[in-house]
């Protein structure tokens, strides 16, 4: 499903700041931990869609 919608600076921002404290505790975990595979994946979409919201 797709979605176009208009973010202000500031709620991209604020977005990205989330993401951004959700990739370190992953990231955190995954480096004491093997991780699932579930983990894994979740690491990948946060950075893809960090670096969406960033271009």
């Amino acid at each position: 499903m797709d979605k176009t919608i208009t973010l202000t600076s500031d709620e991209i921002v604020n977005i990205t700041s989330a993401i951004e404290d959700r990739i370190i505790l992953l990231e955190d975990y995954l480096s004491k931990h093997d991780g699932t595979p579930i983990a894994h994946k979740r690491l990948k979409e946060f950075k893809e869609i960090k670096a969406k919201l960033n271009d």
